[in-house]
């Protein structure tokens, strides 16, 4: 940069080889940002992250040896000064509130432009962005919490994960290909989240995920270029 400022160093985690690198070439095309590492896997993502230290760090959610969430939460513990941005295709209320728990700065969803992304980096890095008239303003998040909610908040994220497709009407086999998991362990992740939410089939303990669902407050388009919004969980 120009000014003398270092640019914000961003490290990638997303296991699409196509679109990772095309994340790559776009944040390595501004002069204020750069590339410092990317990784598909979280096991080898929290090990260059730790390496790299970056300012900013982008990870998806889902990916293929686990959580792309539970990698957010690791980065937030080891690395404090990191921020953390989640990008994801998933815009349920379920995946918002978890990464608000685990400590994630900024969601962004994958289908909005790749200027809106640059600036979420831009933002939580404390650096000025480009189009600072589209930010939009934080969800409103309710601080009372249904006894379904409760419930569920009790479950482990992956526990969590697998509740929601199977309350999507998900099969143990389908859910254990999206998370790229072997259908038994599914069974034994059904197993303990029936135990902890206190029910006897899979049926109740989607209906206990579907209530909790519903009960949660979704994010509100707020984007002043009516584009759908970013999702501030911080």
């Amino acid at each position: 940069m120009d000014d003398g400022v270092e640019p914000v160093s961003v490290f990638l985690v997303e296991d699409h080889v196509v679109l990772r690198q095309a994340l790559a070439l776009v944040v390595d095309d501004e002069d204020d940002l750069r590339v410092v590492g990317q990784a598909d896997r979280v096991r080898q993502a929290r090990f260059r992250i730790a390496v790299e230290r970056p300012d900013v760090v982008v990870i998806d959610v889902h990916l293929p040896d686990g959580s792309g969430l539970e990698l957010c939460e690791s980065v937030r513990a080891e690395l404090p000064s990191t921020r953390i941005v989640v990008l994801t295709g998933d815009a349920s209320p379920a995946i918002a509130d978890r990464a608000a728990a685990v400590g994630v700065d900024a969601l962004v969803l994958k289908h909005v432009g790749c200027d809106r992304l640059l600036d979420e980096v831009r933002h939580v890095a404390g650096r000025p962005t480009r189009r600072s008239e589209v930010r939009p303003i934080p969800p409103r998040r309710s601080t009372r919490r249904s006894p379904d909610q409760v419930a569920v908040a009790r479950l482990t994220g992956q526990e969590r994960e697998v509740l929601e497709l199977v309350a999507d009407g998900l099969s143990n086999r389908d859910v254990a290909d999206r998370l790229y998991l072997a259908e038994k362990t599914v069974k034994n992740y059904m197993t303990s989240v029936m135990r902890k939410l206190g029910v006897r089939s899979r049926t109740a303990a989607a209906l206990v995920a579907t209530r909790a669902r519903y009960a949660r407050e979704q994010c509100t388009p707020v984007a002043s270029d009516g584009q759908d919004p970013v999702c501030f969980v911080r």
